[in-house]
């Protein structure tokens, strides 16, 4: 009966996670989007029932290994920065933790529930499957558009481009995923009996491998067919290792092939085709500064309206800083003809680029061009458009690799800041703008290393390591001992070294909330052979623990958001979330509100930096006559505290910079108004502040290399700041 009863409890867990699977493939959960706390929600507390009947009913251990122990460390890690307050945003950090605690909570469920390879073959299938549900809606968003009505509904991601992205919004996340779900695909065909099964499962990898080309992502699509070799060399080593005769002929093989590629590649790069411009182009010939060049176009253009607006070309330099100047603009009428420009770039010359001007539905199509003689080739006649793009844009003046490496130097100013726990969920999003060098605004560091650097430090990194370390030793383990295991889950193996290897090293990836939840749940899959028993004293109920008080807020967050209406209630339920705060201080400005205020400054210190400083410090100004001395001070010293010790978030946007300003010297104009001794050293300190703000402003201020402001406004600004400063007397005229 006991057994009866705990096969029916492990069915519903492999329910709970199979419908997880499938929901998360149509939900996705981007970072950029709301946290779906509703599904979270409901998975977690049907979960927690599961492992506490396995606990307590069953008396089973619900953690059984090492791995499992590191999982859950890495979490805890999650929490440091909440508990020594060095977030940069409370709700971020409180979102990821919830966020996270789901993924969590689910490997655990996975690891207690899945008992046999019958139900691990199930939930491989299950994913393959569901990951149908992204690519085939990034194939209708890119010809038919019939599912839109669902994207609203939905608040699912929406781009609409040359390169498929589905409901990701973004083509190299779909890539990455999709290329996991081939290595599952393989999976399966190696496993199952059923010749249906195998063709089914063939025909997936088909439309994926497709669906990777079509992405155009060249690291993805570099990193499966070397991942896909590997496994292969791999798979069958055992078999030709000490067959000399087979060694030597795939060797041939390869050679034969590699050379064939490359004497196709050197033919067919000398044969262009001609390009339709529908987006912008770089011009990827290295040009050299200050120097001028000869352009000659053949451009033919083919009128689809009756718009008589002519399309226009526009030839933009870009500098190191992304800054963009027009050299040259091309007004292309209808018919086929030619076009000669001279252009001169400038000193400092980074990148050209071709793009269109205007909006018009018409046909420009390039037949050819040639810079000081010399054809330049935008699309190459027999070279497929990845390889092509690969061959044109691999390079450090590329912008994706250009604009990561920026992002990247980005996070290291942020991490020397907090080294050892971070700064908590979110940190990217709040503090890129003030230790950038040169404006930029980027949702994402497209890097998981340098986001769990910022965000968790040393130690969450260290953490994450000792994870990867485990499933990498403890999978070679089983590999080498077990011809099974191999037989069972190499492929697995494979598809999470792609996906961890792509993720950690070259893109963000890993924030969406489904393709984290994979990761996780395949973790535990590779540790179902680990007959390793960890026995720690009562970590199981603090586990379980931890687990009721992540329920806990997920229960206030969801009454907060669909059953109460005003926010002051809401806040009560949900006093993490910045938006009920942000509603409820309309107006509050009383003298009973400052401590409030006070609070939601400090919990928030880069949400609308400027708004929330100057609501604090007018309320301190209005309230002057009903505060004593003590109460003043009090105030004033948290305000001048947080703007002395919290980074501006306007480092180059510099309209903030000065409201910034402006807010501390009224400040400064009403202490001294007070005529307080004891205030004379905090004037002094936000006067110094002031001082080392206006001389890095000033700096960036006039370098219109990487400011993106005309001389004109560089001028006006620049003399609106030294004006502000001179009331009180911090520059002279």
């Amino acid at each position: 009966m006991k057994a009866k009863a705990k096969d029916v409890i492990n069915n519903i867990g492999l329910i709970i996670i199979v419908l997880a699977i499938i929901i998360f493939n149509i939900i996705i959960g981007a970072n950029e989007k709301e946290l779906r706390i509703l599904p979270i929600g409901i998975f977690i507390a049907i979960s927690f029932i599961i492992l506490l009947i396995k606990k307590l009913i069953f008396k089973e251990n619900l953690i059984k290994s090492k791995m499992d122990v590191a999982i859950l460390l890495f979490m805890l890690t999650l929490t440091l920065p909440l508990i020594f307050k060095t977030y940069a945003t409370y709700q971020g950090t409180v979102e990821f933790i919830l966020k996270y605690f789901f993924v969590f909570t689910m490997y655990l469920l996975l690891r207690n529930v899945v008992d046999s390879k019958k139900k691990i073959n199930i939930l491989v299938s299950t994913t393959v499957f569901a990951s149908l549900i992204p690519i085939i809606w990034g194939i209708d968003i890119q010809h038919a558009q019939k599912l839109d009505f669902l994207i609203e509904k939905l608040d699912l991601r929406y781009s609409h481009g040359y390169r498929i992205s589905g409901i990701f919004g973004y083509p190299n996340a779909l890539s990455i995923y999709t290329t996991f779900c081939i290595f599952l695909a393989i999976n399966r065909i190696e496993n199952s009996k059923n010749i249906l099964s195998k063709i089914i499962y063939f025909l997936y990898i088909i439309l994926g491998s497709y669906i990777v080309y079509i992405s155009y992502s060249r690291v993805v699509l570099v990193l499966y067919i070397l991942i896909l070799l590997l496994y292969i060399g791999l798979k069958n080593f055992n078999r030709i290792k000490n067959n000399k005769k087979v060694i030597k002929i795939v060797s041939i093989i390869i050679l034969i092939l590699l050379i064939c590629t490359a004497i196709l590649i050197k033919f067919a790069i000398k044969y262009s085709k001609p390009l339709e411009i529908t987006r912008r182009y770089r011009i990827t010939r290295d040009f050299e500064p200050s120097t001028t060049y000869d352009f000659v176009f053949d451009i033919s253009v083919i009128k689809t309206s009756e718009n008589k607006q002519n399309t226009k070309l526009n030839i933009l330099e870009q500098n190191r800083y992304f800054n963009e100047k027009t050299l040259a603009v091309i007004e292309p009428e209808e018919g086929s003809n030619k076009y000669k420009i001279n252009i001169t770039t400038s000193d400092d010359y980074d990148t050209l680029y071709l793009k269109p001007a205007n909006n018009t539905s018409d046909k420009v199509i390039i037949n050819s061009c040639y810079i000081n003689g010399e054809e330049y080739k935008f699309a190459y006649k027999y070279i497929p458009q990845i390889i092509s793009r690969l061959i044109t844009t691999s390079s450090l003046k590329d912008a994706s690799i250009a604009l990561r490496l920026d992002y990247y130097k980005t996070c290291l100013k942020i991490f020397k800041s907090s080294p050892v726990i971070g700064h908590g969920g979110n940190a990217w999003k709040n503090l890129q703008y003030a230790y950038q060098d040169y404006p930029f605004s980027v949702k994402e560091t497209h890097s998981f290393f340098f986001e769990l650097l910022i965000s968790y430090g040393i130690i969450g990194v260290a953490a994450f390591i000792a994870i990867m370390i485990l499933l990498v030793k403890n999978t070679i383990k089983e590999f080498t001992k077990n011809s099974e295991y191999r037989k069972q889950f190499l492929s697995i193996f494979f598809g999470l070294i792609a996906i961890l290897l792509y993720s950690i090293t070259f893109d963000f990836t890993m924030s969406f909330l489904v393709i984290i939840l994979t990761v996780f749940i395949y973790i535990g899959i590779l540790e179902f052979e680990n007959k390793e028993n960890v026995e720690i004293k009562y970590i199981d109920y603090m586990v379980l623990l931890v687990i009721s008080f992540i329920i806990f807020i997920l229960a206030g967050a969801n009454i907060a958001k669909y059953r109460v209406k005003d926010y002051e209630t809401k806040i009560k339920f949900a006093p993490y979330v910045y938006e009920y705060h942000s509603k409820n201080l309309i107006n509050m400005e009383d003298i009973n509100d400052l401590e409030y205020l006070k609070n939601v400054i400090s919990h928030e210190p880069y949400m609308q930096q400027n708004i929330m400083n100057k609501r604090y410090w007018n309320a301190i100004v209005k309230n002057l006559g009903k505060m004593d001395n003590e109460t003043i001070i009090k105030y004033i010293d948290f305000g001048i505290t947080n703007f002395t010790k919290i980074k501006p978030t306007t480092l180059f946007l510099f309209d903030s910079t000065l409201n910034r300003a402006e807010l501390m010297v009224n400040a400064i104009k009403m202490l001294e108004t007070l005529e307080n001794e004891e205030l004379n050293c905090r004037i002094l300190r936000i006067k110094e502040q002031l001082l080392k703000e206006y001389k890095i402003n000033i700096v960036n201020l006039q370098d219109l290399r990487r400011n993106n402001l005309t001389e004109e406004r560089s001028i006006r600004l620049t003399n609106l700041y030294k004006e502000l400063l001179q009331k009180v007397n911090l520059v002279g005229n």
